[in-house]
């Protein structure tokens, strides 16, 4: 989500996801049809779904994270790239009017 649009459009967006991940654990719960996580298959009913439940908010949150990092890495390369340029640009013109 942060590759694709503003940060806190991206945020408004998790929480949506997360609250949609909420709502379907519950409904599953109550229809009898719920699946928990790999590590959680074992465990009582009471743990799982909670467990599951953050389980997967953990990995939506790390690739949220992820994907943040590697946009705001990507700006800050275009801002340095942009400040090299014009600093090389600057450096350029005290040589040009020593040449006249």
């Amino acid at each position: 989500m942060p590759y694709m649009m503003p940060v806190r459009e991206a945020l408004r967006w998790l929480v949506a996801q997360s609250c949609a991940l909420v709502v379907l654990v519950i409904v599953a719960v109550a229809a009898g049809d719920f699946v928990p996580a790999d590590a959680l298959v074992h465990t009582p009913l009471a743990i799982s779904a909670p467990g599951t439940i953050v389980y997967v908010l953990a990995w939506m949150c790390f690739a949220f994270g992820a994907g943040y990092l590697a946009t705001s890495e990507a700006s800050g390369h275009k801002d340095l790239a942009r400040a090299n340029a014009e600093l090389l640009a600057t450096q350029a013109l005290p040589s040009d009017g020593t040449r006249r």
